[in-house]
């Protein structure tokens, strides 16, 4: 039995998450988006999106710094932007990271985090100054697993790919007329030199995917995702053990019990 998420209509998906976008630019009263471009086909097909029918009350901010962004990435930022027409601008992040290790100090993966957090500061400045809301680029993939920063890329005012799988995210990508090359590009959020999601996390997305659906949406024991994405029994717990260790990150902050 395959567990690997089905392909959907793309074409009603589209529909779908458009006309959702429609309604939050609406009811929040808002003048457009503001996205960050990463390069990679989560942002991309955000920005595919949103410019759909909202191209030119989106803004999309490159945030790249050298220390640990590839030259690439930023080039297919800029692709994506100047292919679909959209306001875009450009902020280096090197020197406020500098500021910060330099006054803070801290460990690859604390100052990994602040950059994530600092990026998200960025959107939101550009968002409180032109009144836009801030979309994010997390798919289900990614909240199911926690691996996202929390108040940094896990911090949005919209998330318009949040019920799709990354493996969904690239049907859909391939369907918008994303670039085959950023749709097919391995994950990073280059928080750090080399950062690569899926050496993170010890699998591939397809693999990740196929352990997800199939515990999530289908109910299945881990023996039978086991065998349908071809790895150890012991390579599905650690996934779905991921699941619940970082479930507080979409719980919102611990409160006491009314009184």
């Amino acid at each position: 039995m395959d567990t690997l998420p089905p392909p959907l209509d793309w074409g009603d998906a589209e529909s779908h998450i458009c006309a959702f976008l429609d309604n939050a630019l609406e009811e929040a009263g808002a003048d457009g988006f503001v996205l960050g471009l990463s390069g990679g086909v989560d942002s991309a097909t955000v920005a595919y999106l949103a410019a759909r029918r909202h191209g030119g009350k989106t803004l999309g901010v490159l945030m790249p710094d050298a220390s640990v962004t590839p030259r690439s990435e930023t080039d297919d930022g800029l692709l994506v932007a100047d292919t679909l027409g959209i306001r875009r601008a450009t902020i280096p992040l090197d020197g406020i990271m500098e500021a910060y290790a330099a006054g803070l100090g801290g460990e690859r993966r604390a100052l990994g985090n602040l950059r994530a957090r600092t990026r998200s500061a960025i959107l939101y400045h550009h968002a409180n100054s032109d009144n836009l809301l801030v979309l994010g680029s997390t798919d289900r993939s990614e909240h199911l697993l926690g691996y996202y920063t929390k108040f940094g890329d896990g911090a949005s005012d919209a998330v318009p790919i949040i019920s799709l799988y990354k493996t969904q995210v690239r049907g859909l990508a391939g369907h918008l007329g994303v670039p085959p090359h950023i749709v097919a590009k391995k994950s990073s959020p280059h928080l750090w030199p080399g950062h690569d999601a899926e050496d993170e996390l010890g699998a591939t997305y397809d693999t990740i995917d196929r352990i997800l659906y199939g515990a999530r949406e289908m109910g299945l024991p881990p023996e039978s995702c086991a065998r349908s994405a071809t790895v150890p029994v012991r390579t599905v717990r650690r996934i779905l053990d991921m699941v619940e260790q970082n479930r507080h990150k979409g719980e919102g902050p611990l409160r006491p019990p009314t009184p």
